[in-house]
């Protein structure tokens, strides 16, 4: 027991009263009280304590031992199950011991310092506290203050000091505020193909405790460990209360053993690891002081969106640095703590201002704030640094009061804005920077393309989509990418209805089946050749297309000609087949003749044999009386017919070989004429319509505006596939495209992306800028680290892109995609519609002067949609052009190259 110092009873005295035999004296860490550890008599750390304890033990196992058998064995089998469930939960906490930390070091006992938990521990936490010799000034009824000179305490966390990473969009609009990883361990969202993107991810940065704000270790202290500087390491009365009330009022882990797990052990849930993280959590205690345990704590805590350390925190939530949080900002981070991603306020903001009111209410029983401070805070909303205004990266509209929560698309889930945007950025920027370290480093100013107005407004049109059903049925995912096309310059980029849901870039990495939405790339290239013109006549019928004997080409033929030359072969070849036949049967008739013969023979000879023998028989009984030459001439005569009956019966006429070829040349022929329907079936393509009607003789530009698939598929065969892969080579396209006369149809997977760069270069007059979503990389001093340079190449002529724009604008307004100039003036607007088989896909692309957009539909199985892409995919091209009106952009003519430079300027009151 622990015997304290107290009045009139030293511990001498203590020694000589109680007679005992004691270990030693120890110091307990405390406040500056000192005590002894005393052994009595009966202890069983004691000699006779310990003879007294086992005799005591062997008495009670002979009195078990004397129970009866049914008692016996239900004590057995109670001892093995709880042997079991321990070996159980050993082995599960052994499973999930990180790789390094077994044995000893798991506990801090290893040697050198190298790999065990706490000497890990020790070495990563070590600090000048030489200012600072006790936690006196840890006192939860004091005001936490600091010495300024333990500022110049070195951490030793990776990155310390670095400043956050801010990206904004084209207008200087801040879109995100970033703490990227020092150790590169960002997290990655896996495609289909094996490619990666990235994703914001923060990190631990070691902050001292004099440059972090003193309301955030109290607010932590207060609601999650409100007895952490009176107890050792483990709390006794927490867990008390955990178990009684089995967890309703809260866990009894203090915040000692939320740093072993944090550091040094794993989350799972077993009883071995609860019992390991008390013996580390008491000699953390040991061998580090609270203001370490502290400090170590907020620097290695979750709080939510891959956010760890109190410094990615601040800046991600706040935009700020630790040591300039107030007490509202303070108490939500400390509120969100026990579940970050669904207290986060980016997803649940009600639910985080609970936690936040419960966090103050246990400040004020601490006594770090008055009942007025308490009552201030939470009649307020969130923290007014979230306001997404001209900041950006919070979940509140610019003309929001403080404490509205609106539920609009900026309240994404996540700490930033345009995450689709974001998420590529990084991705990009890895390839972009030279030095990996730049970017680890922090403090990067990263200028992209994006204009978030309408980014923003394009996610909420596709989220308010996808609420909507068509025919009973929902319209699954969607992706769009709006590009401008006098720059190349990406303006806005979503790659789904929700990102928290599905972070997955469906714009960069979904490649699906464009459809009908390839056709211009076709028509483009039979206009290049300079064969046709938009005003060519070419005949819309049923034929069939069949591969020429090289492989080639293809043979175009009516269906009428094909269906004469197939059944003029199947004449053909029954003609010979019945020639055969016939051939057959005459043989099989001789040669039942010949086997007739044969047989009739044969019994000529057997009967001739017969009464031979019969005569031979009479002559030996007496019936016949001749000379002995007449018997031996009877003799002679039935051995030369036994020889001739067995040269018969051994010399059977085989059938005629001939039939038997012939019956194997009917067998092939038969198995032939299958093969060669089914090779017939393979080899020839029959294209249809849409409609399953056929118009007749049409020109290109109708062909094209009313997306006839059989006028398409002829001229891909009149100018080749090649020139098809070529062009769409040109323009941008860089996945593979089979060759094969169905790529005319959209046979082919490419991505969102990709469809709106080549139709950016339509748009552009045939100049193909490179696509770009970054314009320029500073880092903290303000170098440029990187800066775009633009990339133009002339792929085809104006005279081609000006017949192809007529052509498309010809579908907007009489075609297929008259649903995407509803709702708005879309007096230049251009585009065509593409739905793949089965309705899997719905596409629209098109675009003005000033902008490109494509917009896709479909579902991640790959299933069917409840329409087609002039259904699906072109009112939504239309509500999003619309916006982009109101945005600012033009949608009846083009614009100079000044007025889109004056367009995109950035002006001091933007940033």
């Amino acid at each position: 027991m622990w015997v304290g110092g107290r009045k009139g009873f030293g511990v001498e005295e203590e020694r000589q009263g109680m007679g005992g035999r004691c270990e030693g004296l120890g110091e307990r860490r405390g406040r500056g009280r000192r005590g002894v550890r005393v052994c009595s008599s009966n202890s069983p750390f004691s000699l006779d304590g310990a003879r007294e304890w086992l005799s005591k033990g062997r008495g009670r196992l002979v009195l078990l031992l004397k129970r009866p058998p049914t008692v016996r064995r239900a004590i057995v089998v109670a001892v093995a199950l709880a042997s079991l469930g321990i070996a159980v939960d050993l082995g599960r906490f052994l499973a999930s011991v990180p790789p390094g930390m077994g044995g000893g070091r798991l506990f801090g006992f290893g040697g050198g310092g190298d790999g065990g938990g706490l000497e890990a521990l020790t070495a990563l936490y070590s600090r000048d506290d030489t200012d600072s010799d006790s936690d006196e000034e840890f006192d939860s009824d004091e005001e936490f203050t600091v010495p300024s000179s333990s500022a110049k305490a070195k951490s030793r966390f990776i990155g310390s000091g670095a400043e956050p990473t801010v990206i904004y969009d084209v207008q200087g609009r801040v879109i995100a505020t970033l703490m990227l990883s020092p150790s590169g361990s960002q997290t990655f969202v896996q495609s289909k193909d094996g490619k990666g993107r990235l994703l914001p991810r923060g990190c631990v940065f070691g902050v001292p405790l004099s440059e972090t704000s003193p309301a955030v270790w109290q607010a932590i202290v207060a609601s999650e460990d409100k007895r952490f500087f009176r107890h050792s390491g483990v709390d006794l009365f927490g867990i008390g209360r955990a178990v009684l009330s089995l967890g309703k009022r809260g866990g009894g882990s203090t915040i000692t053993q939320q740093l072993a797990k944090n550091v040094a052990l794993s989350h799972s849930r077993t009883l071995t690891r609860k019992f390991v993280e008390l013996f580390m959590a008491m000699g953390i205690e040991r061998k580090m002081k609270k203001k370490a345990i502290l400090e170590s704590y907020l620097n290695t805590v979750y709080w939510g969106h891959g956010v760890w350390g109190v410094a990615g925190a601040a800046a991600v939530y706040f935009r700020k640095k630790p040591a300039d949080l107030n007490l509202d900002e303070a108490a939500l981070l400390a509120g969100i703590l026990p579940a970050p991603e669904h207290l986060s306020p980016f997803r649940n903001p009600e639910g985080c201002l609970r936690a936040r009111s419960f966090v103050l209410q246990r400040m004020l029983a601490c006594g770090y704030i008055d009942q007025k401070q308490a009552e201030q805070v939470k009649s307020r909303g969130l923290p007014r640094s979230m306001l997404s205004h001209s900041a950006g990266g919070g979940i509140f509209s610019g003309s929001a009061r403080e404490g509205d929560i609106l539920e609009s698309p900026t309240r994404s889930g996540v700490p930033f804005r345009a995450p689709y945007f974001v998420a590529e950025v990084l991705y990009q920027l890895r390839g972009l920077l030279s030095d990996s370290d730049v970017l680890h480093r922090g403090g990067l100013q990263i200028h992209t393309t994006v204009d978030l107005a309408l980014q923003e407004s394009a996610e909420q049109i596709l989220q308010e989509d996808g609420k909507t059903l068509r025919l009973g049925e929902d319209k699954g995912e969607s992706a769009l990418v709006a590009m401008e096309p006098a720059t190349g310059a990406v303006r806005v980029l979503v790659g789904g209805r929700n990102y928290v849901k599905s972070p997955y870039n469906r714009a960069m990495l979904a490649r699906r089946q464009p459809g009908s939405a390839f056709k211009p790339i076709v028509y483009l290239a039979a206009l290049a050749t300079g064969m046709v013109t938009p005003r060519t006549e070419v005949e819309d019928e049923e034929i069939v297309f069949r591969r020429e004997v090289e492989g080639k080409g293809w043979v175009a033929i009516s269906k009428k000609d094909r269906a004469n030359l197939i059944l003029a072969n199947r004449r053909e070849k029954r003609e010979k087949k019945e020639q055969c036949r016939i051939q057959i049967r005459r043989l099989k008739e001789k040669d039942e003749r010949v086997l007739r013969s044969h047989k009739e023979a044969k019994a000529r000879v057997r009967k001739k044999l017969m009464a031979t023998q019969r005569r031979i028989a009479e002559y030996e009984s007496g019936k016949i009386v001749k000379k002995q030459s007449y018997f031996n001439g009877l003799l002679e005569e039935s051995s030369n017919l036994e020889d001739e009956l067995i040269r018969l019966e051994e010399n059977v006429p085989d059938a005629d070989p001939l039939i038997l070829e012939l019956e194997s040349f009917l067998e092939e022929s038969e198995s032939e004429t299958e093969e060669e329907s089914e090779a017939e079936r393979e080899e020839d393509y029959q294209p249809q319509n849409y409609s399953r009607k056929y118009r007749g003789v049409v020109t290109l530009r109708q062909s094209l505006s009313d997306s006839l698939n059989v006028p398409t598929v002829k001229l891909a065969n009149l100018i080749g596939v090649d020139s098809v892969i070529d062009m769409a080579r040109k323009l941008g396209i860089r996945g593979k495209l089979p060759y094969e006369l169905s790529l005319a149809l959209g046979s082919c997977e490419v991505t969102p992306f990709e469809m709106t760069h080549a139709f950016n270069t339509i748009a552009a007059g045939g100049v193909c800028s490179r696509p770009h979503l970054i314009t320029k990389v500073k880092d903290n001093k303000n170098q440029v680290l990187y800066r775009h340079k633009s990339s133009k190449r002339v792929v085809l002529g104006k005279n081609i892109c000006a017949d192809m724009h007529r052509m498309l604008r010809s579908a907007v307004t009489e075609g297929t995609g008259r649903a995407a100039t509803k709702g708005w003036p879309a007096v230049a607007a251009a585009g065509k519609t593409g739905t793949s088989d089965d309705y899997r896909d719905a596409w629209f692309a098109g675009y003005t002067p000033q902008l490109t957009c494509v917009v896709w539909v479909g579902r991640d199985n790959n299933s069917s949609l409840p329409g087609s892409g002039a259904t699906l995919a072109a009112p939504v091209w239309a509500r999003f052009m619309r916006a982009a009106q109101g945005a600012g952009f033009q949608t009846d003519k083009g614009m100079s190259k000044r007025k889109t430079k004056q367009r995109w300027r950035t002006t001091s009151k933007d940033i």
